[in-house]
């Protein structure tokens, strides 16, 4: 990426554990088609190399985290619009199928209890990777909206292994 400041380590431990994590979490919901969310959960945050490309400063000043702001929040503050959903724009031109590009355009409004199941999990397991990337500035408890929970049938204890089995994986 020439002299974009992206660090392509991060991006793809951030990536990877986002997968298995959405994976892990989907089985957990009763969610068949795993092998689906595992992609959408590896492709989600692609727009961030598109930024970084495009637009680097502007990707450095989403880099600046706060513990009181999701990244995707301050995304839409400095840029008008998430790295997901330029994922998404980004795989709608790649003809992925919809089915693998639906959470991904909706998961940063995944609290809306009429969404589905495949939005909120990968929300909440791209909440993990964001925690296991920056966990100098996240914590589960405070990134991840447990009101999620009963729809998905999952608890504080399947995130925390959800989270173990990620990082065992990616690593």
């Amino acid at each position: 990426f020439g002299d974009s400041k992206v660090n392509l380590d991060r991006f793809w431990r951030m990536s990877i554990y986002c997968a298995l994590a959405t994976k892990n979490l989907a089985v957990r919901a009763g969610i068949r088609d795993i092998e689906r969310m595992f992609v959408a959960g590896l492709l989600q945050n692609f727009g961030e190399l598109i930024i970084f490309k495009e637009a680097p400063e502007k990707a450095e000043l989403c880099n600046k985290l706060n513990a009181q702001t999701l990244p995707w929040v301050t995304q839409k503050e400095i840029l008008g619009f998430s790295y997901s959903d330029v994922s998404a724009q980004l795989l709608k031109l790649w003809d992925i199928p919809g089915k693998i590009i639906l959470p991904i355009e909706h998961f940063n409004s995944a609290a809306n209890n009429d969404i589905n199941i495949d939005v909120k999990v990968l929300n909440i397991a791209a909440c993990l990777a964001i925690v296991d990337t920056y966990n100098d500035v996240y914590n589960i408890d405070d990134i991840v909206d447990s009101a999620m929970f009963p729809s998905l049938d999952i608890c504080h204890q399947d995130l925390v292994e959800a989270a173990e089995f990620a990082n065992q994986e990616t690593d």
